[in-house]
């Protein structure tokens, strides 16, 4: 075997190796088509589908887990969370304290741990898309692991 076929084969075998793994080994199921990820609504409902409980600032500043017989709640990107199953970060004393009995959004989305930055009016409006995504991602994390027991008002964003 000549040095010209025998580049020839080892190619053809490289370039077989490749399509088996990058292809796969049989047909592949079609793929949906690419959908342009877009802001998830501010929900009106919770997953039952009974309405939510409307939360303003004051209202919300009760629920900080300074009463013990009142859940700890935390507002973020317009929803109200329960998160007193992590009382210990969130409830008095844990590291995340200021964010209880608060709207947490831009706190979040620059990832700042004080009362400057809790309950500031237009949350979303000063946020760099870097930040949005940042807040996105913690809103999957509660999302996640709490429940949503109602919604923001008066924050002054546009509906």
């Amino acid at each position: 075997m000549d040095s010209y076929t025998l580049i020839a084969a080892a190619g053809s075998i490289v370039a077989g190796a490749v399509a088996y793994f990058v292809l796969g080994s049989g047909p592949r199921p079609k793929k949906a088509a690419a959908i342009e990820p877009k802001e998830k609504p501010t929900a009106t409902a919770d997953a039952s589908g009974e309405d939510l409980e409307e939360f303003n600032y004051e209202k919300l500043k009760q629920y900080s887990g300074a009463d013990k017989t009142k859940p700890v709640l935390l507002g973020a990107k317009g929803l109200v969370y329960d998160v007193t199953a992590g009382k210990d970060f969130y409830g008095p004393g844990g590291p995340y304290a200021v964010f209880a009995g608060s709207d947490a959004t831009v706190a979040l989305a620059k990832m700042k741990v004080d009362e400057a930055h809790v309950n500031v009016p237009n949350p979303s409006a000063g946020l760099t898309l870097s930040e949005k995504d940042i807040l996105n991602d913690w809103v999957t994390k509660f999302e996640q692991k709490y429940k949503v027991v109602g919604r923001l008002v008066g924050t002054g964003e546009a509906k």
